[in-house]
């Protein structure tokens, strides 16, 4: 009978302290309120760049396209020829074979994407 009323009090001391705990969430702990809405910031926040390049090949079904672009500063790049993914399919009608563009890039998991074309 002792076993058990002692065995009972510790569950319910367990469960209300874990109740407890569920309750206040992280409101009181300190520096960590924002914690949730740090990766969603992080993915907002995608560096965007930017370079001068004449379009090499296009393919709108695909939904890529290859580039012989300028140096890009912000990643350290040389100049050179390589293919990026296009996120809008409308950007096609000015990534014409030949013609020099100016384009605007993040980075999405290992692909390029190209969100801007002027």
């Amino acid at each position: 009978m002792k076993i058990y009323t002692t065995l009972t009090l510790a569950i319910s001391l367990f469960a209300s302290s874990h109740a407890t705990a569920q309750h206040t969430g992280m409101a009181d702990m300190k520096g960590m309120e924002d914690m949730e809405n740090s990766s969603t910031s992080a993915a907002q926040k995608k560096v965007t760049h930017q370079t001068a390049a004449v379009v090499k090949a296009a393919d709108a079904k695909k939904g890529t396209v290859v580039l012989a672009h300028e140096p890009v500063a912000s990643l350290n790049w040389p100049a050179m020829t390589m293919e990026f993914s296009v996120e809008d399919k409308a950007l096609f009608s000015k990534l014409i074979v030949g013609k020099k563009v100016t384009v605007e890039f993040v980075q999405q998991g290992k692909q390029y994407v190209i969100v801007a074309v002027r």
